[in-house]
């Protein structure tokens, strides 16, 4: 199957490239200023 210009779901030692949008807000706006309602639930990128 072709990956359809899909980038790598992980680093070269195989950690998942993952970015936690909630902690990237309330990093930015602080605690308790926002919440984020994951639809995917499911961490390993590998499946999305």
């Amino acid at each position: 199957t072709a990956d359809h210009g899909m980038n790598a779901k992980t680093d070269a030692e195989g950690r998942p490239k993952v970015v936690w949008v909630e902690e990237e807000l309330r990093a930015r706006f602080g605690p308790g200023t926002c919440d984020v309602v994951r639809t995917i639930t499911d961490p390993y990128v590998v499946h999305h």
